[in-house]
């Protein structure tokens, strides 16, 4: 059984933060790391355009055997079709689910948690030393799932949305 490592997100731009973690996720045991951009996030309104995050994501991974690229066809993910899609994808193998502690933070409001928590490992990247937050927040979310988890402390303190502010400034 091989351990999977699937890393959704917008990657509106993908960054090193990105990639960093990815890389680090192998380290902690992850066979091989996919990331996934979501189409058309729910907090995204202005998004790049697929294709060229995808083009982007290739690019950066492009070498590195242990990353690859998946696209589903779903516009919006959700726990109970993009697992669905994902157990098609990657039968018998162990999945784990990376994700930053902003993403953490908001969890709670997904939807079937408690499937979620079945079938992933949650990794989790921060940027900073919130490891006793995130501990309060696994601790918070045992009322709706029993979630298994690892926290992957990045020394990169980089995000997208700062990425996209300094190009703007850049134009200006």
């Amino acid at each position: 059984m091989r351990k999977v490592g699937i890393f959704p997100g917008s990657f509106d731009p993908i960054h090193e933060g990105h990639l960093a973690f990815a890389l680090k996720a192998l380290d902690f045991g992850i066979d091989t790391v996919y990331f996934m951009p979501e189409q058309a996030p729910r907090k995204k309104p202005k998004i790049s355009n697929l294709s060229e995050r995808k083009k982007d994501i290739e690019q950066v991974i492009s070498g590195k055997e242990k990353l690859g690229l998946i696209a589903l066809d779903q516009k919006i993910f959700s726990v109970e079709h993009t697992l669905s899609e994902l157990d098609k994808l990657f039968p018998g193998d162990k999945l784990s689910l990376l994700i930053g502690d902003d993403v953490l933070r908001t969890i709670h409001q997904w939807e079937k948690l408690e499937e979620l928590a079945r079938k992933v490992e949650l990794l989790v990247a921060t940027r900073t030393h919130f490891e006793k937050e995130i501990d309060q927040i696994f601790s918070d979310l045992y009322r709706f799932a029993d979630f298994k988890y690892q926290i992957i402390e990045l020394n990169k303190n980089i995000s997208s949305s700062q990425i996209r502010s300094e190009a703007i400034a850049d134009e200006l």
